[in-house]
């Protein structure tokens, strides 16, 4: 490899830091601003919450997604906080309704991606003793385990020996893995090669190479989602609420109009016919403005559903509800595990301010 690729990568492992440095440091200033009183958000009538894993603390996980994962603690935590900041928690299926009046106290709305078994595990307690519902958002090709978790393969792929062999596209190359910065960057850069690729091949090539080495793609599947036994047994609480999350979790935006609606109405009528209970609500995966925009929109809506959540950082402000099928979610990240950013993160403060400094970029 030159010494201008392994720059680059490292620059990139360099800028990843730098700029969770930078939100930290937002995000105290956001905190100590609201809790001042000074900030009020008078277009703000609530906010929805996106979790992916709830569980203690672990070590060996992957660290790249360590901002995806809360504690059990924390969740509880996060709910006391709000309760005590006068929100009141409702189900997605009732953001419309509530959104009429705007008089009414504020919302919170609690939804996990993916389906995993940790939700029900850790996060299903902590909801029943505070009585908050919550939506989970299943991914039909996890649950069938038909499909892998890319992430989760290309970490295990990089924590094998000194070097890895891949072809992003141009023959195979010997990639470092001999530190623990060379793993991260390898890890990077197997991520921008799915999400740049197509990424059904790109998957399918990254899952070649992790059974070369000996790696089960679909061990983390089966180690960490539910399966349709136990999602069977979760929609029938009565906190809890099942969402779609497509079939085979790739960026929508990136799909054929043909794949699109697949992935749309495959996964709604599997979660129907298996739960016996209509799916109004979707969650479109990763779900970006790059991943998810006006054409996936409209698609959601054609395919039957009556809310879509992205993960465009921001609450619900009022207006904002008219447009059920793109509305905002606030990501409660792992790496901020503090009673005093819950307020902040309500408020969607950070998030301004990250706009704000991200456009003068």
């Amino acid at each position: 490899m030159t010494h201008f690729v392994k720059t680059k990568l490292q620059d990139s492992a360099a800028s990843i830091k730098l700029k969770a440095l930078i939100k930290t440091a937002i995000l105290e200033a956001s905190s100590l601003w609201t809790a001042s009183g000074l900030y009020k958000n008078s277009a703000m009538h609530g906010v929805i919450f996106t979790l992916h894993h709830v569980r203690p603390s672990q070590s060996g996980s992957n660290p790249q997604q360590k901002n995806l994962e809360i504690t059990p603690d924390f969740l509880d935590l996060v709910i006391s906080t709000l309760r005590d900041l006068g929100y009141r928690f409702i189900r997605l299926e009732e953001l419309e309704t509530a959104a009429k009046d705007p008089s009414a106290q504020p919302f919170a709305v609690f939804t996990l991606d993916d389906g995993y078994r940790d939700n029900v595990t850790y996060a299903l307690p902590v909801f029943a003793r505070h009585q908050v519902p919550f939506t989970i958002f299943a991914c039909s090709g996890f649950i069938q385990r038909t499909h892998s978790m890319w992430w989760e393969t290309a970490f295990e792929l990089t924590q094998q020996g000194h070097s890895l062999q891949f072809d992003f596209g141009d023959g195979r190359e010997q990639v470092s893995l001999a530190s623990p910065d060379a793993r991260e960057a390898a890890y990077q850069r197997l991520s921008r090669f799915i999400m740049n690729s197509d990424e059904a091949k790109a998957i399918d090539k990254l899952n070649q190479s992790a059974s070369d080495c000996g790696i089960d793609p679909m061990k983390p599947v089966d180690e960490t989602i539910l399966d349709e036994a136990e999602l069977i047994a979760l929609s029938r609480h009565p906190l809890a609420t099942i969402g779609a999350h497509s079939v085979s979790h790739r960026a929508m935006a990136r799909l054929t109009h043909d794949e699109l609606t697949e992935e749309l109405t495959s996964s709604c009528h599997y979660l129907e016919t298996l739960l016996s209970q209509e799916i109004c609500t979707f969650a479109f995966p990763y779900g970006h403005r790059a991943e998810a925009g006006p054409r996936e929109f409209a698609a959601a809506g054609a395919s039957g559903f009556k809310l879509a959540v992205t993960t465009v950082q921001a609450p619900v402000c009022n207006e904002q509800v008219t447009s059920a099928l793109q509305l905002p979610r606030v990501n409660i990240d792992g790496r901020w595990q503090r009673r005093r950013y819950v307020a902040a993160l309500a408020s969607g403060l950070p998030f301004r301010v990250l706009g704000t400094f991200a456009n003068s970029r």
